[in-house]
């Protein structure tokens, strides 16, 4: 798990801290294999994650930032997209 210790990983909606979630399904890595036979192994992108290995999920309860939106903000999500550049 990465530190949410920089400006760059603080909600898009309230501002609070977020923390690194993993992506359960390609294991944090962006990326799942199959095996399609005869040994041979493609690589795919997650589509769970886009790619990423995770997201940046928001530390306050999801009850105190629907209700705390920064001025401006209403209309983002809880976490960090770095959409708004902080």
């Amino acid at each position: 798990m990465r530190e949410a210790e920089t400006p760059d990983t603080l909600c898009d909606r309230c501002g609070a801290a977020c923390e690194w979630a993993g992506c359960h399904m390609c294991d944090g890595e962006g990326e799942r294999e199959f095996d399609i036979g005869n040994g041979v192994i493609e690589s795919y992108e997650c589509d769970m994650c886009d790619g990423d290995g995770g997201e940046w999920r928001c530390t306050a309860t999801a009850r105190y930032c629907r209700d705390n939106p920064l001025p401006g903000r209403e209309g983002a999500s809880q976490g960090h997209s770095g959409e708004y550049g902080r």
